[in-house]
């Protein structure tokens, strides 16, 4: 029988292979416990291994409402790595833009721009409003790395008040 030290080496290097293949970047994991039992069906040792991964990310800004609740945030490595030039299509843009939990899935694109990157290359300043509340419908300002094809921020721009009655 393998020593129970060995096979918790070997679920190790396993696990961090396969989530670096599917995460597509270095991983980290943390174990959390180890039993190896006898299984009566297959006669045989079973070694079983808890394991937290994750892929580990640069500094992140969480944007709170008064409440506490998160409405947006600034993920700083998403700025990073946008040099070359891409136009993301309507398609590509809404699939990212909705994708994202913190806004309305029906929310509505109502402005884009393109400007350079603090590295070279260019984001995509997307302008989405939607979501209702006591105040009015919320707006909000999404930036997004064409290059990479990821959401470097999600900024609360304001509520658009509804008036009522003439």
């Amino acid at each position: 029988m393998i020593p129970e030290g060995k096979l918790a080496e070997r679920a190790r290097d396993i696990a961090t292979a396969v989530a670096g293949t599917e995460l597509g970047a270095p991983v980290r994991l943390r174990t959390e416990g180890a039993a190896t039992d006898w299984n009566k069906a297959i006669h045989r040792h079973v070694f079983e291994q808890s394991m937290a991964v994750w892929k580990p990310f640069a500094l992140l800004d969480v944007i709170l409402d008064g409440k506490g609740t998160v409405i947006g945030y600034v993920d700083h490595e998403g700025y990073r790595r946008a040099e070359e030039r891409i136009t993301l299509s309507d398609d590509e843009v809404r699939a990212l833009v909705f994708d994202e939990e913190l806004l309305p899935p029906y929310g509505e694109i109502v402005g884009r721009a393109s400007y350079p990157g603090p590295e070279g290359g260019s984001l995509l300043a997307i302008t989405v409003e939607g979501g209702r509340s006591r105040v009015g419908r919320r707006r909000w300002i999404v930036e997004i790395n064409a290059a990479r094809r990821v959401i470097a921020s999600v900024r609360p721009l304001d509520f658009l008040v509804e008036k009522s009655g003439g």
